[in-house]
């Protein structure tokens, strides 16, 4: 059956619960991503409506040339139908705020009910991964899971050093690369290069997370002891040789996320996800 397309005029500069990137031309930011996961498992297709710099939303609003616009607690739209669909919260002016989805009277009945069912759905988690993935938007996809990990254990910045031939001292990512690399988290490969440009694979990251987590904690350095049993091994056979234990131990600490196979790329949700649960495991942060 053909989806119903639903147009949303949004907020270019609300960083990074919604924001404008002229790069791609596009929506970025949780709010988008939410829509895009709302899009794959509904009966409606949404689409941004004319992206741009500049905040046409009362315009489009007014005008009725969209189903709905997105918009934060006090804003008022002309032409609004029932209740605003809460998306995310986030802080604004240090104090907690909501984004809403507010539908106009031209959007689908069925509409509002949807979204208030799929947004039920998901969970805070998946909410706070992708405000981290939002707020690390950019990087390209190696050096960027390192940033990530080295910020969230404050490993103490290592830049100016040489230790790879490919990652220049005067690199954004270099004190984080090198921080990791003198951890023994990371080692490279055999020619002395790290390939900072490259894809780290689901399982590669969870060897990574792994080491800190042996690191970091008694559990994680106990779990890493532990040899594989036969029973785990029939778990975790599917992973690389090299993979398994790790895998096994963060799935013991609950630090997993995602449903990707071992070899599918690491995405910024998984990575965030996992180095969030990690951490509450290990108690560096608390609920």
């Amino acid at each position: 059956m053909e989806k119903a397309v639903i147009y949303v005029a949004g907020c270019p500069d609300a960083y990074p619960v919604e924001f404008y990137n002229a790069e791609t031309g596009a929506y970025e930011g949780v709010i988008p991503q939410l829509l895009r996961r709302f899009s794959q498992q509904s009966d409606y297709e949404v689409r941004y409506y004319a992206p741009g710099r500049r905040d046409q939303r009362q315009r489009l609003a007014r005008n009725r040339q969209v189903d709905m616009v997105t918009c934060l607690d006090g804003e008022t739209f002309p032409n609004r139908r029932g209740e605003a669909v809460a998306a995310v919260t986030a802080e604004v002016d240090g104090a907690p705020a909501a984004y809403r989805l507010c539908l106009l009277d031209v959007a689908p009945k069925g509409l509002e009910q949807a979204l208030q069912s799929f947004m039920a759905q998901v969970s805070e988690e998946v909410r706070a991964g992708e405000l981290i993935a939002a707020v690390q938007t950019g990087p390209p996809p190696r050096q960027h899971r390192l940033e990530m990990t080295a910020s969230a254990l404050a490993l103490p910045d290592s830049a100016g050093k040489d230790r790879f031939a490919d990652v220049s001292p005067d690199a954004w990512y270099a004190g984080a690369v090198n921080a990791m690399a003198d951890m023994g988290f990371v080692s490279g490969y055999g020619d002395g290069t790290f390939h900072p440009e490259a894809t780290v694979s689901f399982q590669e990251m969870a060897v990574i997370l792994n080491k800190a987590a042996a690191w970091a904690s008694m559990d994680g350095y106990d779990l890493d002891r532990e040899d594989l049993t036969v029973e785990e091994w029939g778990a975790y056979y599917n992973y690389a040789d090299w993979a398994q234990t790790a895998v096994r131990n963060l799935d013991k600490l609950g630090a997993l996320a995602g449903e990707l196979d071992p070899a599918d790329p690491g995405t910024r949700e998984v990575a965030a996800a996992m180095i969030c649960r990690l951490m509450e495991s290990i108690h560096l942060i608390w609920d």
